[in-house]
């Protein structure tokens, strides 16, 4: 478990399932997702390939629990974990729209980032996002993450559009000045 003042990354059970179908009734999470999030059942699968993909593939999956709320309010994970490369991928992340612009994907960052960088001594973080999806690029950017490049035509998403994905990323070069950021925005 990962802990800071408003969340805590809890590692993801099978129990979560309805808490996270809870946490996102609102369609508007899910517009730029490849599978549908729509049913107590989506969710359910959600879990089901989550945690088949932390036992197959090495993936870290969490649910972020609001210490505020006192409630789980999204989910997240740390995924393509390359330890070879020292290298992974945030993203499958979503909160409840409660808590958007609030400092619970500013913590949820900072912990995950601060692991990666600081416990694994990895190389490179990336996310990436649909590039319809302005509000989390702007979210990754205030992050301090560089915008990299886009992957054209790259997923279709549950509603059959062909989604281009924009990549960002973090170096470990970059940790110390992103760290800073984070705290500065966290200390607000």
């Amino acid at each position: 478990m990962l802990c800071r003042d408003r969340v805590a990354l809890v590692p993801l059970e099978p129990d979560h399932a309805d808490a996270l179908y809870d946490a996102g009734r609102d369609p508007k999470i899910f517009e730029f997702w490849s599978v549908p999030m729509k049913t107590r059942e989506d969710f359910h699968e959600f879990v089901r390939v989550a945690l088949a993909n932390r036992d197959k593939l090495g993936d870290v999956p969490w649910v972020v629990f609001d210490k505020e709320q006192k409630r789980i309010v999204g989910s997240t994970r740390l995924f393509d974990v390359q330890p070879h490369n020292r290298n992974a991928e945030i993203g499958h992340t979503w909160y409840d729209s409660a808590v958007w612009r609030s400092k619970v994907n500013t913590e949820c960052k900072y912990l995950i980032l601060k692991q990666c960088f600081e416990e694994w001594d990895m190389l490179r973080v990336q996310l990436k996002t649909c590039s319809r999806n302005q509000r989390s690029q702007d979210a990754m950017a205030r992050l301090g993450a560089t915008r990299e490049g886009v992957l054209r035509d790259h997923v279709i998403i549950h509603d059959g559009y062909v989604r281009s994905s924009v990549y960002f990323s973090i170096l470990a070069r970059e940790w110390p000045e992103v760290k800073k950021r984070l705290e500065g925005f966290l200390a607000r």
